[in-house]
């Protein structure tokens, strides 16, 4: 039961939380005021909600999960954002005939197979003036494999965007954490 707890927005399981610095829930939250659901809940339908981090341009929050059957997977999370678990892994079914929570399943901006990755770590966006190819990529990396990799995006509208650059950066023997 517990793997459903992600797919109930009165539950705090599977959720990223968004509070004021006074511990209250923002009143621009996208539950708030609802009663079937806990106010403080800005994205739901996560298994393990990894590597937070803001985009300090863009005030875009990115985040990593990890997958134990499909693929690891990056994701920008948008307000109200349902990202599947335990109905869906990223893009795979995983239990379908599961109850679905509230708004469609966002799709993660890409997924790495475990024969990539085994335990994506998360990373940070690129701001540094030095290396200007790398200005505004999302860098991150795995754990297991060592492997560090880049992803730009460009804006598409209404807060989307599409996959401009993926590629691996390096293979290291280094356990990134």
């Amino acid at each position: 039961a517990s793997m459903m707890r992600a797919q109930k927005p009165d539950d705090y399981g599977g959720k990223t939380l968004r509070l004021n610095d006074d511990g209250t829930a923002p009143k621009d939250n996208p539950f708030y005021g609802r009663k079937d659901a806990n106010p403080e809940v800005f994205t739901m339908g996560h298994r393990i909600n990894l590597g937070l981090t803001m985009n300090p341009w863009t005030n875009e929050m990115w985040s990593t999960e990890n997958a134990p059957y499909g693929g690891d997977e990056v994701n920008i999370l948008r307000p109200g954002g349902n990202y599947g678990w335990s109905v869906n892994e990223g893009n795979h079914p995983f239990r379908p005939d599961r109850p679905k929570g509230p708004g469609e399943f966002m799709p993660p901006l890409v997924e790495h197979p475990h024969s990539d990755f085994r335990s994506i770590t998360g990373g940070y966006v690129f701001g540094s003036e030095r290396l200007p190819e790398l200005k505004g990529a999302y860098i991150y990396g795995d754990y297991d494999t060592g492997k560090l990799w880049l992803l730009k995006l460009e804006a598409s509208g209404a807060g989307g965007a599409h996959v401009t650059e993926h590629r691996q950066l390096a293979d290291t023997q280094i356990r990134i954490v």
